[in-house]
């Protein structure tokens, strides 16, 4: 699934868990606790892994997309109110991290031409082949 919709469901999964940090007199929003936080983390690698798992094909090529997810989680987190701001950078590198550890050594090789190694085994199901939705 591409990065941005990715980026997008943390984005999603971290205002639904702020909903309720906001007080409705004032409009004052309390910090998040850390298991709200873990929580929303939690939920964002699980959705990865329902992204991953729809039949899905790739609007734009890798580069573009990375360029553009980067962006707009950078973008979504500081336009959050402060105190939510580690909400949902949590949420959204939670649903970007079974990319960041099953194929980020084969980017770093494939896009920069850096020489690490690179294992053919991938850690999350959804991304083995027998998993994965993708239509490539």
């Amino acid at each position: 699934m591409m990065v941005i919709l990715h980026v997008m469901v943390g984005a999603g999964i971290a205002h639904v868990a702020s909903a309720r940090l906001q007080n409705p007199t004032d409009g004052s929003v309390r910090r998040p606790t850390i298991p709200l936080i873990a929580g929303a983390a939690v939920v964002g690698l699980l959705s990865h892994g329902v992204l991953d798992g729809l039949k899905h094909g790739y609007l734009l090529s890798a580069g573009p997309d990375i360029m553009t997810g980067a962006t707009l989680a950078v973008l979504w987190c500081l336009a959050a109110r402060p105190p939510l701001r580690l909400l949902f950078a949590a949420a959204i590198a939670a649903s970007l991290l079974p990319d960041i550890i099953d194929h980020g050594t084969t980017m770093l090789q494939w896009k920069l031409g850096i020489d690490v190694p690179v294992e053919g085994h991938r850690f999350f199901p959804w991304h083995w082949h027998d998993g994965s939705g993708s239509l490539r």
